[in-house]
């Protein structure tokens, strides 16, 4: 689960879906309305209309988890937190799995419910008109291209995942900010001095946290338009038979459209007697954000684009210990030296040891900071130990 509220890129003009129960024209007859601007915008009709259903807060929030938590993991959730402290991403107090699912329930305002096709509002907050445009063009996504077979979010790496929902979400973040310019839309707003704004979550998210999770929406709109301006609607319904697999595509679109990904160099699978608790792709973006943690933004962007491919496993050792072993491959042997360089400024800094030589093709350190911390560059290859 990488998604998060439409609430980061809606509501710029403060336009405003909202009613008194009774009123001639309420929320839902404007959600007829916006469907038509969702269609007309998109280029695509509605196969049969939208259910509109304004539920209470309570029974809102019902059904909004009865529809995402058959997609959450929560060992793997918790695994991928466990991880992430290791590298040194979170801080280690984060309670990591619970934080990102309050995030997740506590600021949605509307859903779109795909098995009944149902257009879900929570009665008694403002929803802005480019969010619901936003969750009607998933609405459509989903009778023409069938999302909920589209992304297998248990399985998936969190690479190819971000890279899927970066065209699901920056298809209707492209629209939205279409909507956003709009001329009539104003006329839809009808507000109520009473209601609400949904309120934030509690937990507060590393900023380096919501970078990831804002990426389908941010990278993921920028895709869009450069294949919309490429090839026309025509181009982004091809792209939903044909995802992106990687970041790395989303952030350089013109790779997607030229294929390069197919020329990607692999890692082989390593050989395991049995297998890790938990195991990942993180892909480009994941380590311009790591790095970004301690590097200038252009040194990380810079570095991270000679990506190729990586692989991460999370074992359980004995007494309670954990061991993360993440393989990296890079397009030559310089870019790997340069990750490697930069991984090692990173890793002194966030875990407050003397920096290492990068000349050496092995580096060690064990401090009560880090754990036990093994760097080492074979040819383009560079693979991290920590061991905590």
């Amino acid at each position: 689960m990488r998604a998060i509220s439409h609430r980061i890129v809606a509501g710029i003009l403060g336009i405003v879906l909202s009613c008194t129960c009774g009123e001639a024209q309420n929320r839902c007859d404007s959600v007829a309305e916006l469907s038509k601007v969702a269609s007309e915008l998109r280029g695509l009709p509605f196969n049969s209309a939208v259910n509109c259903v304004e539920l209470p807060p309570a029974e809102f929030d019902a059904a909004f988890r009865a529809r995402i938590n058959p997609q959450i993991d929560l060992p793997k959730l918790q695994a991928e937190g466990r991880v992430y402290k290791l590298l040194g991403f979170v801080p280690s107090e984060l309670d990591y799995s619970n934080c990102i699912l309050e995030s997740y329930f506590s600021e949605t305002e509307a859903f779109f419910r795909e098995d009944w096709n149902d257009f879900i509002l929570r009665r008694g907050t403002a929803i802005h008109a480019p969010t619901a445009v936003h969750e009607l063009v998933h609405a459509l996504q989903n009778q023409h291209f069938h999302l909920k077979q589209a992304a297998n979010v248990r399985a998936e790496s969190s690479d190819a995942l971000l890279a899927k929902f970066a065209l699901i979400e920056g298809d209707a973040t492209e629209i939205e900010r279409r909507v956003g310019g709009g001329k009539a839309l104003s006329d839809l707003s009808n507000g109520d001095a009473n209601e609400d704004e949904v309120q934030p979550a509690a937990c507060q998210l590393p900023e380096q946290l919501d970078q990831l999770l804002a990426f389908p929406y941010e990278a993921g709109e920028r895709f869009v338009r450069t294949i919309w301006e490429a090839g026309g609607v025509s181009a982004v319904n091809r792209a939903f038979a044909d995802f992106p697999t990687t970041t790395a595509e989303v952030l350089h679109p013109e790779w997607y459209l030229k294929g390069r990904a197919q020329d990607r160099f692999l890692l082989p699978n390593p050989k395991k007697t049995q297998p890790p608790l938990f195991s990942d792709r993180m892909g480009e973006f994941f380590i311009r954000t790591y790095l970004e943690l301690f590097l200038p933004a252009r040194q990380a962007v810079q570095v991270a684009e000679k990506w190729q491919d990586d692989q991460l496993a999370l074992e359980l050792l004995p007494e309670n210990r954990y061991r993360v072993q993440w393989r990296t491959l890079w397009e030559s042997e310089a870019a790997a030296k340069s990750f490697k360089g930069a991984l090692l400024e990173l890793l002194a800094g966030r875990f407050h040891f003397p920096a290492l030589n990068n000349a050496a093709a092995t580096c060690q350190v064990e401090a009560e900071s880090v754990g036990v911390l093994h760097v080492s560059q074979a040819g383009s290859q560079v693979t991290i130990q920590i061991t905590r």
